[in-house]
């Protein structure tokens, strides 16, 4: 991703941790200025658990992750759908309150 152009991740689905690592279902999206825009696909990953609680934005902005692709899964509409409302509800009421 290059300033918040390109792949990302969103979503957490059937969440594991232990002490080392998290795994999670997610879906991987194209984004621009880390607004998804179209689902590519759902995918069972796994990466390093970090102590802190920096958000993923800023967490692709900062840190280049390294994330473990375990299988690929068939796209999950249910967080596709929760996805697109989390993300343009807000934006949609912003608009509409300094219209």
């Amino acid at each position: 991703m290059i300033n918040g152009c390109g792949k990302i991740y969103y979503g957490k689905k059937n969440y594991i941790c232990d002490e080392k690592r998290e795994k999670f279902d997610t879906t991987e999206w194209v984004a621009v200025v880390w607004l998804p825009l179209y689902p590519i696909g759902s995918y069972t990953i796994a990466r390093e658990k970090r102590e802190d609680t920096i958000s993923a934005m800023a967490r692709s902005m900062i840190w280049s992750e390294k994330i473990i692709i375990e299988g690929k899964r068939p796209l999950d509409k249910e967080q596709v759908i929760r996805t697109y409302l989390k993300t343009y509800i807000p934006i949609a009421l912003i608009l509409l309150l300094f219209k």
